[in-house]
């Protein structure tokens, strides 16, 4: 798994969920009133779109309150918020991989493709599911032997090209930079998001949304934006948080209704699937890298 507080693109480490419960409740809070305002329309159907996604049985389920507030005088004694979000710090949206007792933050600039429920949403969703513990595909240590990037069909690659050949730097041979330099430049894993439908979420500025971007075994996939996670990403996120079965003997009819929880949000309770929390021990997952 990535590491971000290191930069280390090929860090692992073995997965350990934050909550000894199943399902695992990831609560969420929001900093403020202006939190709240900017990015409620945003949060709430992404975390509908994940649950739903993830069926009633899920092992995992956001919680959200919007009348309990963030302390933002004390920030470090927030140790089960799972989001912060800023609009000033990041011109995308970013966070930390994994949900763990301990503060994370995400960004998002907002332009108006930001503000376009078509864009903001799917991002979002793309968010959530690094909070869950998911990554990119690219960023897997095996990626390169199977993938692809078309880094010149990336919005400002020719823009990109021309300053770094303007500004260029001699190696220690005194070799100058060539086009396979560009490519490196231009291509890492910071600025290129895999396919959905390789394991992960993602999302593309509108600039960029068809143009031919990757390849995967000799395939090529298109930038457009989807909704929800794929079935390699909800395969993922099930090995993370198994499924939590009915115990023995106490199956229900599989017409009845599902349980249900109370998400509370601004505008009254809202009932989301939901499942009993049983006490099971620490879980440990595959490493994902």
């Amino acid at each position: 798994m990535v590491d971000p507080r290191v930069g280390a693109q090929h860090f692992s480490w073995a997965w350990n969920k934050y909550s000894d419960y199943c399902p695992a409740f990831i609560e969420i809070c929001y900093w403020d009133q202006t939190a709240l305002d900017k990015i409620e329309w945003v949060l709430l159907p992404a975390i509908d779109i994940w649950h739903d996604s993830l069926g009633p049985n899920r092992g995992v389920q956001f919680i959200i309150d919007p009348e309990k507030l963030c302390d933002q005088d004390n920030p470090h004694g927030i140790r089960r918020v799972a989001i912060h979000w800023s609009t000033s710090t990041a011109n995308l949206a970013n966070v930390r991989i994994g949900f763990l007792p301990y503060f994370k933050t995400m960004g998002l600039h907002w332009t108006e493709e930001a503000n376009d429920h078509s864009l903001a949403i799917p991002m979002m969703v793309h968010e959530l599911g690094h909070v869950l513990g998911l990554f990119h595909e690219h960023q897997r240590t095996d990626a390169r032997q199977y993938t692809e990037i078309y880094c010149w069909n990336l919005g400002g690659a020719a823009q990109a090209w021309a300053i770094f050949m303007e500004y260029p730097l001699e190696d220690e041979g005194g070799r100058m930079p060539n086009i396979e330099d560009a490519e490196k430049y231009l291509c890492n894993d910071f600025k290129v998001a895999s396919d959905g439908r390789w394991d992960d979420l993602w999302t593309a500025p509108q600039t960029e949304a068809n143009l031919v971007l990757t390849g995967k075994n000799g395939r090529t996939w298109y930038w457009t934006a989807q909704k929800g996670p794929s079935r390699g990403d909800i395969r993922a996120v099930k090995r993370l948080y198994p499924d939590v079965l009915p115990p023995p003997g106490s199956e229900q009819n599989s017409d009845a209704p599902e349980p249900t929880t109370l998400l509370t949000t601004a505008k009254g309770p809202t009932a989301t699937n939901s499942i009993e929390a049983g006490l099971v021990g620490n879980f440990q997952g595959p490493n994902r890298s």
